[in-house]
């Protein structure tokens, strides 16, 4: 079943600069299941509930006029010690 926070406000919604390397990093090394993707969106599944990684570019084309705070988080690329054992 949906949580609450996420039924009443939609999906959580991270923005990232590299859609592949990211949908990457988390199907491949933390094991989340993917839902759907498109050119500029992926949506991963945590059991019954989603959160999307969106492209910055895309983010800045739905918010004219609006600046989109930026967090970095680097990965180190050699990412073994973090994949998921299935």
């Amino acid at each position: 079943m949906m949580s609450n926070a996420i039924a009443e406000f939609g999906p959580p919604v991270l923005f990232v600069e590299d859609l592949g390397r990211a949908k990457a990093f988390y199907v491949d090394t933390l094991g989340f299941t993917l839902g759907f993707e498109d050119e500029t969106s992926v949506g991963l599944l945590m059991g019954e509930d989603m959160f999307l990684l969106v492209t910055v570019g895309s983010a800045t084309d739905m918010l004219p006029g609006e600046e989109v705070e930026r967090l970095s988080v680097n990965a180190p690329s050699d990412c073994q010690h973090l994949r998921r054992e299935c």
